[in-house]
């Protein structure tokens, strides 16, 4: 009697349980990025020359831009930043909106939310032999530690 319950547990509904369908969120993350790209046209049209949320900055006739989600640089063609002409910059801004809104950088912009695979992306993966020497290090630093007398 006691946990009769449990007769209708059934162990293959838990496969099934975690396939739910996915929600594509490519059409919400585009829109993040139309957003800040629509926030930098407006600022290029007050006149800022460096913006708080840093997409450009401007030295002399020369702007370097990016296209961002949240603080996130988007990767396009390798590239994390552009250079163009002081006068052309609106330009660059609203012909990136378009290309973002037909889709043309989706790959990009869900490429910020790929998961890596161990290595940070900033470091890269360690040297093996660096490595190796690190982890005998440590071997040594605790065999030394065992070896000395407590108190």
């Amino acid at each position: 009697m006691a946990l009769d319950f449990l007769k209708l547990h059934d162990k293959n509904l838990a496969k099934t349980y975690g396939d739910r369908p996915r929600r594509d969120e490519t059409p919400k993350r585009r829109n993040r990025v139309v957003e800040g790209i629509d926030k930098m046209l407006a600022a290029l049209k007050v006149g800022e020359e460096t913006p708080k949320r840093g997409w450009y900055s401007t030295r002399g006739n020369v702007v370097r831009v990016q296209l961002k989600h949240g603080s996130k640089p988007l990767t396009i063609n390798g590239q994390k930043e552009f250079f163009v002409q002081r006068q052309r910059v609106a330009d660059f801004y609203a012909n990136a909106r378009k290309s973002v809104e037909a889709g043309e950088l989706d790959s990009s912009i869900n490429a910020l939310f790929a998961k890596s695979g161990g290595a940070s992306s900033k470091r890269g993966a360690m040297d093996p032999a660096k490595l190796a020497e690190r982890n005998r290090k440590r071997a040594s630093t605790l065999a030394a530690k065992k070896q000395q007398p407590q108190e």
